[in-house]
Parts: structure tokens; sequence; C-alpha cells
């Protein structure tokens, strides 16, 4: 009894977590989910889940790639390019129902930088990855280290950045209030001034 109200616990945690890291953040995971137009994917292996992309936008299908076949080699891995590159705070990564275990050790990487690994599934299924400082990069890749007989499981990959007018760790440092457009640099707040204001972050006179 102890165990399962642990385990409640811990999934409202999460939740909490969850909205509260995005009250500043926008996703950028997928282009324009009522058309269906997502950013493009590549993957190892042929899959064996019922979703066709992690980044459509949908909790509740699975999508995974097999253990390798044949003379193939390397450790399964799945990834999105964004097509440009975006200052990322966070990574949310939402488990399967039915092989949320295959989630777990699973690394993350922008641009080949690893950024964090998922050490347990067992109490949520949703796992956030947090960048810290942002960082800038095109690629996210999922990767499962252990070689080609591993598999990976995922049900939903969301990517995202700071709101415009907003910069920092979790985003939570407004622009300055000279910033033109309202908008700075996401990482360091460093932005153009309007007329009348000086600073590297427009927030003097």
């Amino acid at each position: 009894m102890m165990a399962r109200s642990l385990a409640w616990i811990t999934v409202l945690w999460a939740l909490c977590l969850q909205e509260s890291l995005q009250q500043h953040l926008q996703k950028v995971s997928f282009i324009d989910r009522d058309r269906r137009q997502w950013r493009p994917t590549e993957s190892s292996y042929a899959t064996r889940g019922i979703s066709i992309t992690p980044i459509d936008g949908n909790t509740n299908r699975c999508f995974s790639t097999s253990p390798s076949k044949g003379n193939e080699r390397g450790d399964p891995y799945w990834q999105v390019d964004l097509e440009e590159p975006v200052t990322i705070q966070l990574i949310t990564l939402y488990a399967c129902s039915s092989y949320w275990y295959e989630l777990k050790n699973v690394e993350v990487y922008i641009d080949e930088q690893f950024v964090g690994q998922v050490s347990d599934v067992s109490l949520s299924r949703v796992i956030n990855i947090t960048t810290g400082l942002p960082m800038t990069g095109q690629k996210v890749k999922l990767t499962k280290p252990g070689g080609p007989h591993q598999a990976l499981s995922v049900a939903e990959v969301e990517i995202y950045e700071c709101q415009n007018g907003y910069y920092g760790e979790g985003c939570k440092e407004r622009c300055g209030e000279g910033c033109r457009y309202g908008w700075c640099d996401k990482t360091n707040g460093h932005c153009e001034c309007e007329l009348g204001w000086t600073g590297e972050k427009c927030d003097g006179t």
C-alpha cells in the first residue's frame, strides 16, 4: 500500500514539474499536427510499434525499433532534424505503455553532445531531460547503448525552447524592457536596444 502511494506521489510530482517547466516554453518538435507535418526523422532498423513517428503529438501510441537483424551493427537510435539551429531548454520523453522498460538507459544528445540519460521509468512514464542553460542545436538524438540487440521504444518526444521574450535556465528570466520587439538571445538575454536604452540586455537608460 505504501509503495503504491509513493508511486502516485511520484507521478503527480512529475506532472507538476512538467507544468512548471513549460511555463515559458514553446514546442518545436513538429510543424503542424493538424496537417500532419513533422520534422524529418531517421532511425535504426525497422519499427515494430504502431506509430510512424514519436513527434506526432500522440502520447498513447508507441514507436519502437526492432533489435538488429543479419549483419547490422551499432546501437539502436532515433533522431529528429529541427531544420535549423534551435536554443533547446527541455526534452520530454513519454514511455510506451507496453514497452515502457525499453526507454530505460536511453541517452539523449543534441548535435552529438550528451545531454542526459534515462535512469528509471518504473514510477513515471514522463521523463524530463533539462539542459540547464539552453543549448543550441539542430538535431536531437536518442540512442540505446548496448549493441544491436537492444530495443528502443518511446511514445512521444517533445522538444522545447524558451518563448520569445524569455531566456536563461528554465526560461525564467524576462528580456530587458528596452529590447527591440521584446526579444533577446535565449541563452544570455543580450539584445538590440530600442532608442534610449543601453546595456547588453537593454535594461539601462
